[in-house]
């Protein structure tokens, strides 16, 4: 797998997870709002394997379009577990915007762009191994949606 920084001249901005959702999501929309953004998505699991996905295409909406989240144009080895998520509104404890009649983001215990509820989940519980359910930090395409992957880093870049 290529370095980030070998992609091209410009750095990935690597995401930051101490602030709240909503200040992180705002900051995410006020950057991919001003031109044309790439995600790239960097997992490894506990074993050594290691995954990658990268979509051409990656926008937040704001708050008032509840943190809508736009991706496409999927490369990589890891699967397109964010396309799932495609066009769907941000979720958390308190926000349920999911496609589902339970609400998402309480079941997975975390923030995320829940459709029904998910194929891939950053912001889940991080634990070791296979847990019997789906609360985890996960992307469906690697070992499911119930194995906790040990390392995931989401990064964006202009183009």
């Amino acid at each position: 797998m290529a370095k980030p920084s070998t992609l091209t001249n410009e750095p990935w901005l690597i995401s930051s997870f101490t602030y709240t959702f909503s200040a992180r999501n705002d900051n995410i929309h006020k950057l991919t709002s001003g031109g044309r953004y790439e995600l790239r998505v960097d997992l490894s699991d506990w074993e050594g394997g290691t995954w990658y996905a990268v979509y051409k295409t990656f926008k937040v909406e704001n708050e008032s379009s509840k943190y809508k989240l736009t991706v496409g144009d999927y490369s990589g080895t890891a699967g397109d577990s964010l396309k799932y998520h495609n066009t769907y509104k941000f979720s958390t404890k308190d926000q349920d915007n999911d496609n589902h009649n339970m609400d998402c983001a309480k079941q997975a215990a975390g923030g995320w762009w829940y459709n029904g509820c998910h194929q891939s989940n950053l912001n889940g519980i991080y634990k070791k191994g296979k847990p019997d359910f789906w609360n985890v930090v996960s992307w469906k395409g690697t070992k499911g949606d119930r194995y906790s992957l040990k390392f995931a880093r989401m990064m964006i870049r202009r183009y």
